[in-house]
């Protein structure tokens, strides 16, 4: 292991943009054998966003028993807790979960063993953020937001909107109301945006949905006026390097927008995205690596991405402290 990474590793950090449902090939091969279905090859990485979205689908449909949900909850802390991750809001999409359809009480309670199984031998905390398909109506958004106010007092701490948006279009306002009551009934906010849509898409996360979190946001980079917004209200954007490479939005690490958004005041976080491909660890190196960046950068990424968590505010105070003494005695 080099010595930066080392760093990185002991870097006190969370992670806040990160998605449940795929696995890691180990479980993903024992879930397929149970279901009689065949694995995908080792290290498979889907091309594309619509790919991406149909291979969830496919992984998650193999999560049948509740003793699975919790394997995949406790196998998540422990990813994260490899890469000294102290702090996680995972995104969970219900959509992709089918087993689990009109059963996603019991879903969030088998994840929650799990994610407590892992925490319990040195974890971050984790919890959940709920997200709306961009595909689904109205009524079905409310319904989520129902679901959440039901299910307190659990791990679902937000509200949150993924989806292919190159191909749903603009579809903000339609949700804007499930995004309200959310906020009303004390819920945190966070959307993608920015990603397989222009600027715009940001724009409407802001103002139409009223999200406090931008996952992606990347193509903001675009819009002068939208950077100075975001810097100026300390919006925090969440990127994920290299799953905009795989994905094709960008040619390669060392043109990847994060340096320009940086350079405009955005406050920015490192995630994985898809934590099962990727390992946040790594994530710092290689911008390390990209861009030239030393241990200054990255340690300010790192504190942008627990302040920028939803971890209740007196854990989140302890964790910015811990953060300043481990920077103050190694940068």
């Amino acid at each position: 292991m080099s010595d930066l990474r080392q760093w990185v590793v002991a870097l006190p950090k969370g992670e806040i943009h990160t998605h449940l449902e795929s696995f890691a090939d180990a479980t993903l091969a024992d879930l397929a054998r149970k279901a009689g279905e065949p694995a995908p090859e080792p290290g498979h990485k889907p091309r594309g966003l619509t790919e991406l979205l149909d291979y969830l689908d496919w992984c998650c449909g193999l999560v049948r028993t509740e003793d699975d949900a919790i394997r995949i909850g406790r196998e998540f802390v422990e990813r994260a807790a490899a890469s000294g991750v102290r702090t996680v809001d995972v995104i969970l999409n219900p959509s992709h979960w089918t087993p689990w359809k009109d059963r996603l009480d019991e879903l969030v309670a088998a994840l929650g063993t799990g994610f407590a199984q892992g925490e319990a031998a040195g974890g971050p905390s984790t919890r959940i953020c709920l997200s709306i398909l961009r595909y689904w109506t109205a009524e079905q958004a409310m319904e989520l937001v129902d679901t959440m106010e039901r299910l307190r007092p659990s791990r679902v701490v937000a509200l949150s909107i993924d989806g292919n948006e190159e191909v749903s279009g603009p579809v903000s306002a339609r949700f804007a109301p499930a995004f309200a009551r959310a906020r009303e009934l004390g819920f945190r906010t966070t959307a993608h945006a920015g990603e397989s849509s222009p600027a715009s898409g940001v724009w409407d996360a802001l103002d139409v949905l009223g999200a406090e979190r931008i996952d992606h946001g990347f193509r903001s980079v675009t819009d002068p006026e939208l950077l100075r917004r975001l810097a100026e209200q300390r919006v925090p954007v969440a990127l994920c390097l290299s799953q905009n490479l795989t994905l094709g939005w960008v040619s390669s690490l060392s043109e990847h927008p994060l340096r320009r958004l940086h350079e405009a005041g955005v406050r920015l976080s490192l995630n994985t995205d898809s934590s099962f491909s990727y390992v946040l660890a790594d994530e710092y190196v290689a911008c390390a690596e990209a861009l030239g960046w030393g241990r200054r950068e990255l340690a300010a990424l790192a504190r942008t991405s627990i302040e920028a968590s939803f971890t209740p505010e007196e854990e989140r105070q302890a964790l910015l402290a811990e953060h300043d003494r481990f920077v103050a005695a190694t940068v």
